[in-house]
């Protein structure tokens, strides 16, 4: 899945607040921009990947992306193994994995209730690998609402040092 590339993603990117999302029976925040994206890339793909598995064309899932693409990967492929895992799919022998790379993804999902649940659903699902892979000076990965807040107040300050 691409990574930002116009105006249109470089909002989706910004729009930092979350909506819930529910990974088997537990609730967590997800960031609004990739879960709508991640939504509608799941509801244009999943009939065509439910019968390639049905009819054993394939055994195992990749999803992967860069930056916006990265964040959008990782909703789109949870979102997808849940369908997935809802249909009993997930659960045939023939299935191997179920893999999401990210590439210097934005910050995506988190617990709502700070239990661990989402270390614990990744676990459990022994069938589902998740892995990030960021440059050390790139900020971007790290970026949440509240120090995106303080790095643009900074911004702000040094401009206007120069105004």
């Amino acid at each position: 899945i691409k990574g930002t590339s116009t105006a249109a993603d470089a909002i989706i990117d910004l729009l930092a607040n979350t909506e819930s999302v529910t990974l088997g029976k537990k609730e967590y925040y997800a960031h609004a921009g990739f879960l709508r994206a991640g939504t509608m890339i799941n509801s244009q793909i999943k009939n065509k990947i439910i019968e390639l598995l049905n009819r054993k064309v394939i055994n195992k899932i990749i999803v992967n992306g860069h930056s916006l693409g990265g964040g959008t990967a990782h909703m789109t492929g949870l979102i997808l193994y849940e369908t997935l895992l809802n249909k009993k799919l997930i659960q045939q022998k023939e299935f191997s994995k179920f893999l999401i790379l990210g590439y210097a993804p934005g910050t995506t999902i988190a617990d709502k209730s700070k239990d661990g649940s989402l270390h614990t659903y990744i676990k459990n699902n022994k069938k589902l690998d998740i892995f990030n892979f960021i440059n050390q000076q790139d900020m971007v990965p790290r970026l949440s609402m509240g120090n995106g807040i303080v790095l643009l107040a900074i911004l702000t300050a040094i401009a206007m040092l120069f105004i």
